[in-house]
């Protein structure tokens, strides 16, 4: 998570500079740190998530319990003991593109909140 705090920091360091941040990274969790910074300076930009995977896993119900299933469950509040990271709303905040490969609790979450979801 230290990693995820110094990507945010320095993400809104760079928004509040005047650049526009490319992250470029390996883990789906460097979403974590990057989109909270973004949303912490410009709270009413949305995220339009390109993936095949929903990434809104909780440890309950994720089959690996790797952190990086997990991206938009702590940015939308939905990780417990991690509701620190929340700053999307599922139903209003966020599009999904191409998703395709999915736990069934993911496809429940969404379902339930609205998302909105454009599927390959």
């Amino acid at each position: 998570m230290a990693s995820s705090i110094y990507l945010k920091r320095a993400t809104q360091k760079a928004l509040r500079d005047g650049y526009f941040p490319v992250v470029l990274g390996g883990d789906h969790s460097m979403a974590i740190g990057s989109v909270a910074g973004l949303r912490s300076v410009h709270p009413s930009t949305k995220i339009i998530w390109m993936d095949a995977h929903i990434d809104a896993n909780i440890f309950d119900t994720s089959p690996s319990g790797n952190m990086h299933g997990m991206s938009l469950a702590y940015l939308s509040g939905v990780v417990p003991f991690h509701r620190h990271w929340k700053c999307l709303n599922l139903d209003q905040d966020l599009c999904y593109f191409g998703i395709r490969s999915y736990e069934d609790d993911e496809l429940k979450l969404i379902r339930e909140k609205g998302t909105l979801v454009f599927e390959s």
